[in-house]
């Protein structure tokens, strides 16, 4: 039997760069190798065929063929428990399942399992095949003989009877000791075989029930991790929706700067405006002093009378014109405080124009507190009395609004 697998080893057609070898024509550094990392434990003497699979010939990959058993560094188990042996006692069929690459092996006793063997499959499955049809023939050879062995011992008791008679005493001869020993021998080893055979029955069981625990640990581990995973999905997803969120929040505050800061310049640039217009009567007044050096008049007393004279007169235009004599002043300074009670009483009596200018008084603080309030409501007050300069007003409420605006911000 042993001469016979090894035959079947040797001249098995792997289609490969590797292929089995006899131990004669194998280095013993790939021997070493073999048994050292995944042949541990078999006899050297058991060895019969040996392939190198290894990059740099160093053995610690291939497969060592014996007659019980076929070690191997391929051999990945069905749910990627490592099986470095494969138990050829016993093994009734091997088969290649084309849907996951995996060869399927099983035994007379009703054990089954998987390995993966990646490349090697197709040539391991013809071994394989080969060695279960070479027992197969084997063991149909015993039973014939089986069955021819009464009538050949019936034949040999028959040429052997008369020379047991002729002995002295008519008993067996020492040929018949010898046969009895031999039996027992026999039916000691075959004792050892059913022992060895039921040892390794239980060595795969418990590596069988140590897989399916595996293999559930495995299952609940892939269910616990997809659970995760969604949950991550999903805390992702929210995290990039709350992200465009506050990019779209931050695009809109920064429009928003910069409308202020527009806003801000165009009031500065109204302010110098009338910052200027309102220099403008102090050099005319001045120009026109100098124009006229000969008149020396006393312009304070000319203006308390002038004062003096209006502060009775309850018409509203008098009082409008008079608010802007003061707002203009007579040279020397200008009277906010002033024109902004006489714009304030021909406000009163509805004067738009009147009503106007007090609004921006209330707005800017001239002559008075600012008050937005008051400035707004002049200013609609004006608005009802149908004031002519409808772009002033319109600048007015727009100011109010935006100093309205900033004040929040700063508050």
């Amino acid at each position: 039997m042993r001469e016979e697998i090894r035959k079947i080893a040797l001249e098995l057609d792997t289609d490969k760069a590797s292929s089995f070898q006899s131990v004669a024509r194998t280095k013993e550094k790939v021997i070493e190798g073999a048994l050292g990392s995944y042949a541990k434990g078999c006899p050297r003497e058991d060895i019969l065929a040996v392939m190198d699979t290894s990059v740099f010939g160093g053995g610690k990959s291939g497969f060592i063929l014996t007659e019980k058993k076929l070690y191997s560094s391929h051999f990945i188990r069905n749910g990627g428990i490592d099986k470095k042996a494969v138990l050829l006692d016993g093994l009734i069929e091997a088969k290649w399942d084309l849907k996951n690459k995996n060869l399927c092996l099983r035994y007379n006793d009703g054990c089954f399992f998987e390995v993966y063997i990646s490349i090697y499959t197709e040539c391991i499955l013809k071994l394989l095949q080969a060695v279960i049809a070479l027992k197969e023939e084997t063991a149909g050879r015993a039973e014939e003989e089986k069955a021819t062995e009464p009538e050949t011992l019936a034949v040999q008791e028959s040429l052997e009877e008369p020379e047991a008679l002729n002995g002295p005493t008519g008993l067996k001869g020492p040929d018949a000791s010898e046969e009895e020993e031999g039996a027992s021998k026999e039916d000691e080893t075959s004792e050892a075989v059913r022992a060895a055979l039921e040892e390794e029955k239980k060595e795969l069981e418990k590596e069988r029930k140590a897989f399916i625990k595996e293999q559930r640990e495995l299952e609940r581990e892939k269910k616990a991790f997809a659970r995760e995973k969604k949950a991550f999905e999903k805390e992702q997803k929210a995290f990039i929706k709350e992200k465009k969120a506050l990019e779209k929040e931050q695009k809109a505050l920064e429009k928003e700067r910069k409308a202020l800061e527009k806003e801000q310049r165009a009031l500065e640039k109204e302010g110098k405006a009338l910052e200027k217009e309102q220099k403008a009567p102090e050099k005319e007044q001045e120009a026109f002093e100098e124009k006229h050096p000969e008149e020396e008049i006393d312009r304070d007393i000319a203006r308390e009378r002038f004062l003096e004279g209006l502060k009775s007169t309850q018409d509203p235009d008098e009082l409008y014109e008079m608010g802007k004599y003061c707002e203009k002043g007579d040279g020397y300074e200008k009277y906010y405080r002033k024109a902004a009670d006489f714009y304030e009483r021909a406000a009163k009596k509805g004067h738009a124009d009147a009503q106007l200018s007090l609004a921006i008084y209330y707005l800017y603080g001239l002559g008075v507190e600012v008050d937005l309030g008051k400035a707004e409501y002049w200013g609609k007050k004006a608005e009802a009395s149908k004031c002519g300069d409808t772009l002033s007003l319109e600048m007015l409420f727009d100011e109010v609004e935006m100093k309205r605006q900033v004040r929040e911000e700063i508050y």
